[in-house]
C-alpha cells in the first residue's frame, strides 16, 4: 500500500480551508484493497490572518463567503473517516480548532423508525449554495443523504458518510472492514467466541481491532437489526456506483425500531439550519440508545496493540484511549508499512457506544474466569444449562455455564470500613440497634454495587449500615475508596424515617454509579455528607449520632 497523499495533500497556506462534504468512495489504484474518501476543502474569505470566528463574528460562514474558484479535492483512506467531518478547519495543513465552536450543539427527539435514505438530488433545499458544494455540485449531487423526522415536524438531514462513521467509526480498522464487507465473517467470529451470561458478555476481540471495539462489536453480534444493517453497507456501495466509477452509497442507522408509545430516541448533533423546518447535520454527538449487555469481558491474553504494522490495517490508524478517557484518540497518516508516524493527528470524534466505559478484563490470576469464554464441563456449585427452555421446537443453543461471581470477589478489609465499624459497635451500646445490609452480596462482608467494577472485574464495594432507634431508621453508606483519595460517609434516610428494604437501599446506590458525588436527594431519600475526621471510635460515635439527632430536628 505505497503512495497515499492522504494529509500531506491539504492546502500549505495561510488561509482558512473548511471540509465542505465528504464522498463519494471510489477505488484508488494505489491502494486497491480499500476505499478512498474524496474530501471536498474550500477556502473562507477573508481569511488570511484571521481566526475562524473572525470571519463571520463568531457565527458559521455565510453561503457568499466561500471561495467558488479556490476548491480542492484531496483523496484519503477510508479509515481517515473515524475522525472527519464536515465543518473542519485546516491552515498549513494542520487542523485549526475555534476557542467557541462554529455550530453550537442541537438536542432532538428524533423518530429512527420513520428515517429514509435520499439522494441530495431528491432533497430541494439542498444545491450548491446551502450544502456548500462551491463548484463540485454536479458530482455530489448523487450523494446520499438520511432524511430523519422529529417530533415537532422538522427533518433532520444527515450526510451518508456521517451516518456510517458514527455507525461504525469506533476505530479505522473496524471502518475498513464494514466498507470491504468483511465485516460479516467478523461477526461470526465474535459470535462463537462469545458468551451472554445476564447482562455480562465475555468476548474475544480478532486480533487486528483494537479493545475499544469491543462494545461495538459486542453490538452487532448481539442485535439482529445492527448486523444486518452492517453487512448491507458494503452491497450498498457495490449498488451505487456510477459510471465514473465513483460509489454512492446509502445507509441508514442501525437501529432498531423502538418500542410501541415511545418512537423518539435524544438526538445531539452539530450542524445548521437551512430554514425553520430542515437541519443540516454535519457531525453526530448523541443517540439515546440501550445496548443489549451492561458490561463487556475480555480474556487476560488479549493485547491492546493496534494491528501489525506490516497490515494494510497499520496505513491509517485512528484509535481511541482506554477507558477514562473515551474523548482521546489519535489518527496518523502514513506513507509506508513500518515507516515513521508523520502528519496530522486529530482528535477523536463521538461514535455509536464510543463512551461505553464498562469494557472490562478478567484477571490473569483467575484460571477459571478467563476459561470462562470455552465451552467447559459443570463443576459443583454452578448450573449447565443449554438454553433450550420449553420451547422444544427452537433451535439447538450454545451451552452456557452460569459461573457465581463471588467466587472471584475477596472481602474488602480497609481501614476505612474498620474504623466505621467500630464506631457503629458503640452505638450499639447507647441503645441503638446497628446491622449491615449485604446489598447485592449475600454471601460475602459488605455490600457491593451492582454494575460498578475496578479494573480486575471485581465490583466495587460499599459499606452498608442500618441504624435502627425505635421507629426511626438511618442507613450508613462508606464506599469503598478506588481512585479517591478520600471521599465522603453518607447518611441516609426517607421521608419519615422509615424501614428501606435491601432492594430500596440498592436503587441509592445505583444514582452514586459514574459520578463524582452522591446527591443530596434523590428518589425520596435525604443524604448527608459526612467529612470527619475523628480521633477515636468514641467521637467517631458521638459525631454519628449528632448528626442523626440534627436530621430529625430539622423540618
Amino acid at each position: 500500500m505505497r503512495g497515499w497523499p492522504q494529509f500531506n495533500s491539504l492546502p500549505k497556506d495561510d488561509l482558512l480551508w473548511m471540509i465542505t462534504w465528504l464522498g463519494p468512495l471510489y477505488r484508488d489504484q494505489n491502494a486497491p484493497s480499500q476505499y478512498a474518501v474524496l474530501c471536498h476543502l474550500t477556502t473562507l474569505y477573508p481569511s488570511k490572518r484571521r481566526s475562524p470566528r473572525q470571519v463571520n463574528y463568531g457565527a458559521f460562514p455565510r453561503p457568499d463567503q466561500f471561495s467558488s474558484h479556490r476548491v480542492r479535492s484531496i483523496a484519503l483512506s477510508s479509515g481517515d473517516l473515524a475522525a472527519l467531518c464536515v465543518g473542519m478547519i485546516f491552515r498549513n495543513g494542520k487542523l485549526v480548532t475555534p476557542r467557541k465552536t462554529l455550530t453550537p450543539a442541537e438536542h432532538f427527539r428524533a423518530d429512527f423508525g420513520a428515517q429514509k435514505s435520499l439522494k441530495l438530488s431528491e432533497l430541494p433545499l439542498l444545491d450548491q449554495k446551502t450544502a456548500l458544494m462551491a463548484g463540485d455540485w454536479a458530482t455530489m449531487a448523487a450523494s446520499g443523504c438520511v432524511a430523519l423526522p422529529d417530533d415537532q415536524g422538522r427533518m433532520l438531514l444527515i450526510p451518508v458518510l456521517e451516518v456510517i462513521r458514527w455507525s461504525y467509526g469506533a476505530s479505522s480498522r473496524l471502518l475498513q472492514a464494514v466498507l470491504s464487507g468483511e465485516i460479516g465473517a467478523v461477526i461470526e467470529q465474535v459470535q462463537a467466541s462469545g458468551t451472554l451470561e445476564g447482562r455480562d458478555y465475555f468476548m474475544t476481540v480478532p486480533g487486528e481491532f483494537p479493545e475499544t471495539d469491543a462494545p461495538l462489536l459486542a453490538r452487532l453480534a448481539l442485535d439482529e437489526q445492527a448486523g444486518k444493517q452492517a453487512r448491507q453497507v458494503h452491497l450498498q456501495i457495490i449498488a451505487g456506483k456510477d459510471r465514473q466509477a465513483y460509489h454512492f452509497p446509502r445507509a441508514i442507522f442501525p437501529y432498531a425500531r423502538p418500542p410501541e408509545g415511545q418512537p423518539f430516541r435524544a438526538f445531539a448533533a452539530q450542524g445548521r439550519w437551512l430554514d425553520p423546518q430542515h437541519y443540516l447535520v454535519h457531525r453526530v454527538l448523541y443517540v439515546s440508545d440501550s445496548p443489549p449487555f451492561g458490561a463487556v469481558y475480555l480474556p487476560p491474553q488479549v493485547e491492546l496493540d493496534g494491528p501489525p504494522q506490516d497490515t494494510d490495517a497499520a496505513q491509517t490508524r485512528h484509535a481511541r484511549a482506554r477507558r477514562g478517557n473515551v474523548r482521546k484518540a489519535q489518527l496518523y497518516s502514513n506513507q509506508e508499512p513500518r515507516a515513521a508516524r508523520t502528519a496530522t493527528r486529530l482528535p477523536a470524534l463521538p461514535a455509536m457506544l464510543s463512551d461505553f466505559t464498562a469494557v472490562l478484563r478478567l484477571p490473569p490470576s483467575k484460571e477459571q474466569s478467563g476459561a470462562r469464554l470455552l465451552p467447559r464441563t459443570p463443576v459443583a456449585g454452578t448450573s449447565f444449562s443449554t438454553g433450550l427452555g420449553s420451547d422444544r421446537a427452537s433451535a439447538l443453543k450454545r451451552a452456557v455455564l452460569a459461573h457465581d461471581r463471588r467466587e472471584d470477589e475477596t472481602p474488602i478489609l480497609t481501614d476505612y470500613f474498620v474504623q466505621l465499624r467500630a464506631a457503629v459497635g458503640r452505638l450499639s451500646l447507647t441503645g441503638f440497634t446497628v446491622s449491615e445490609l449485604l446489598v447485592n452480596n449475600p454471601g460475602g462482608q459488605e455490600g457491593r454495587f451492582e454494575h460498578w467494577r475496578r479494573e480486575n472485574g471485581q465490583r466495587i464495594g460499599c459499606l452498608v449500615i442500618e441504624v435502627q432507634n425505635g421507629a426511626t431508621f438511618f442507613y450508613l453508606l462508606d464506599k469503598e475508596l478506588v481512585h479517591e483519595p478520600y471521599g465522603p460517609l453518607i447518611l441516609a434516610h426517607r421521608t419519615g424515617f422509615p424501614h428501606a428494604s435491601a432492594a430500596e437501599v440498592n436503587v441509592l446506590m445505583n444514582t452514586r454509579v459514574h459520578q463524582r458525588t452522591w446527591p443530596k436527594s434523590a428518589m425520596g431519600w435525604t443524604l448527608t455528607h459526612i467529612r470527619h475526621q475523628y480521633a477515636n471510635a468514641e467521637t467517631y460515635a458521638r459525631g454519628l449520632q449528632k448528626h442523626m439527632d440534627t436530621a430529625q430536628a430539622s423540618p
